[in-house]
């Protein structure tokens, strides 16, 4: 018998998705973890999004349609529409194993925890690991400051259950005006009024990577015209993570200022690809002010950077233009 206590709503943000709407839900639909309820935000899709989602007659599934206004909004809005207790997010380019709600909602069984957490599977990356992580309770001091790790759990909101009265009682939605790094934003700020975290040793979310995904807007090779706008949005993120971090968590707070330093850096590296003009050269000249007051957290005192990128980082903020000629370089190459 399904009990309203654990119940699961899965908001799924959609827009123009119709060549994966269909495997996303069937997927969803699945579940071996059946007491769920599915709603799909139609962020005005111009596509058959809408004719792919009729093709399925199941009444856990509930389509509101919303005028083109953002997946940020999108989520916001499935989160003003959810009353069970358990909340997920899952992305219409993506699809879950049949148990991913069943090994969330296994962290659920612990005492005091806030947070569940599963891995990911890159599908479509070569290059990229998968994430999965060792089964454990960790407390959210300790994933504060983990969540920069390239290998950690991170701040997607798709590889977690969250607890609906958490985020209804401090009022947390995401950040529309922010274009990078708004759900990693969403998730420090959830951290913040937690105490328990469990991950999971299953990795149950697959990751659909495309060639114009989010991410690529800040990649160093992606010829991205709007990067500006997500380099600057993913430093502020940053920076607001800085000042969100509890003083007395110092490696987080450590952590966070390399992270932000080192983004600062990678910003620097991909506007000397564009023409050496006078609006660069100022914010060049800005962003090494910022990077170089963190160069100790960068260089020796943080947990989440190997050596490669503290290297890159020196070189970026003692000779740019060197750091210029090098990514030249290896791009030829």
């Amino acid at each position: 018998m399904n009990k309203l206590e654990d119940k699961i709503t899965v908001i799924v943000p959609a827009y123009n998705s119709e060549k994966t709407i269909g495997k996303c839900i069937a997927s969803l639909l699945n579940q071996a973890y059946q007491n769920f309820e599915i709603i799909v935000i139609n962020d005005g899709s111009k596509d058959g999004t809408l004719e792919e989602l009729a093709k399925f007659n199941s009444d856990k599934l509930t389509v509101i349609t919303q005028k083109n206004s953002g997946v940020s909004i999108a989520r916001n809005n499935g989160i003003k529409r959810t009353y069970t207790p358990y909340l997920a997010f899952v992305d219409a380019d993506d699809y879950v194993s049949p148990d991913f709600l069943t090994h969330l909602m296994e962290g659920y069984g612990i005492q005091d925890v806030d947070l569940s957490i599963s891995g990911v599977n890159n599908v479509g990356l070569t290059n990229k690991k998968n994430l999965t992580y060792e089964r454990q309770v960790c407390s959210s001091q300790q994933l504060l400051a983990d969540i920069l790790k390239s290998d950690g759990v991170k701040g997607y909101l798709w590889n977690k259950l969250w607890k609906t009265k958490i985020i209804k009682k401090n009022n947390l939605f995401l950040k529309s005006e922010i274009s990078m790094a708004e759900d990693l934003l969403f998730t420090v700020e959830y951290l913040l009024h937690t105490d328990k975290i469990f991950i999971s040793n299953f990795s149950d979310y697959n990751y659909v990577y495309y060639a114009n995904s989010l991410s690529n807007r800040v990649s160093l090779t992606y010829n991205n015209p709007k990067y500006k706008e997500a380099f600057s949005d993913f430093l502020k993120v940053n920076k607001e993570i800085i000042e969100l971090i509890p003083e007395d968590n110092k490696i987080g707070r450590i952590n966070a200022r390399a992270c932000a330093a080192l983004i600062a850096s990678n910003y620097i590296r991909r506007i000397k690809k564009e023409e050496n003009n006078i609006q660069n050269k100022n914010l060049v000249r800005e962003l090494r002010s910022f990077g170089k007051k963190y160069i100790t957290d960068v260089l020796g005192r943080n947990t989440i950077l190997p050596l490669k990128p503290r290297i890159s980082f020196i070189i970026t903020m003692c000779c740019p233009n060197l750091m210029s000629m090098l990514d030249k370089l290896r791009s030829r190459s």
